[in-house]
Formats: C-alpha cells, sequence, structure tokens
C-alpha cells in the first residue's frame, strides 16, 4: 500500500479458484418426487460418539426441508445406510485421508 492506496499487481488474480470434488450416478438417476420420507440406519460398527450428532443433523435436515427422516433398525430397509471406516474398507474406493477422499456416497444396489 502505498500512498493512501493498495498496490495493484495485475498477474495477480483476485477470483477464487474452485474444484468440484464430486461426480453424479452415471444414467443421471432421479429420485421419485413423491418420496419424501427418508429412512436411516447405522451400520453396526459405527462409533457410538457418531450417533448423536448424525441424529441430530437429521432433525435439523428434517425441519428445513421438505424431507422427513426417520431412523430405523433394520440396515436392509434402510434408504440411507451410514458407516465410519478407515483407508481400505473392501469396496476398491479406499479413502485417503486429508486433501484426498474422505467420504463417499454408493447406491443402493437396488431402488
Amino acid at each position: 500500500m502505498r500512498a493512501g492506496g493498495m498496490d495493484h499487481n495485475p498477474h495477480v488474480s483476485n477470483s477464487i479458484h474452485t474444484v468440484s470434488h464430486y461426480s453424479f450416478f452415471s444414467g443421471n438417476p432421479r429420485w421419485p418426487a413423491s418420496k419424501t420420507l427418508l429412512t436411516y440406519a447405522f451400520e453396526a460398527n459405527t462409533p457410538a460418539a457418531a450417533i448423536k450428532p448424525v441424529v441430530r443433523a437429521f432433525n435439523i435436515w428434517d425441519s428445513a426441508t421438505h424431507f422427513a427422516f426417520s431412523r430405523v433398525q433394520n440396515i436392509a430397509a434402510a434408504d440411507l445406510v451410514i458407516g465410519f471406516h478407515r483407508r481400505n474398507h473392501g469396496d476398491g474406493l479406499p479413502f485417503d485421508g486429508p486433501g484426498g477422499v474422505l467420504a463417499q456416497v454408493v447406491p443402493r444396489r437396488q431402488g
């Protein structure tokens, strides 16, 4: 800064560089418009400390969207299955930590 004004460098951009770190499922699948009640279940190995914050998040989404969320125990009947895994967890898509893959969504096999 000189003489009360900001220096201007034409070689420096003020724009923010963003990159999409996601992709869509192939075939452009659509969620049925009539399906607004979504059930969810936790995998058996889910840490107990992780359950309460996730349930709280679903309660917030429930009040802020047109969707309603309901926890079920039967994982096979759940629309959404939540699990916590580390590194290579058997699906060929290992988590690799900061700056890499931290989470993933896998489509249900049926439905």
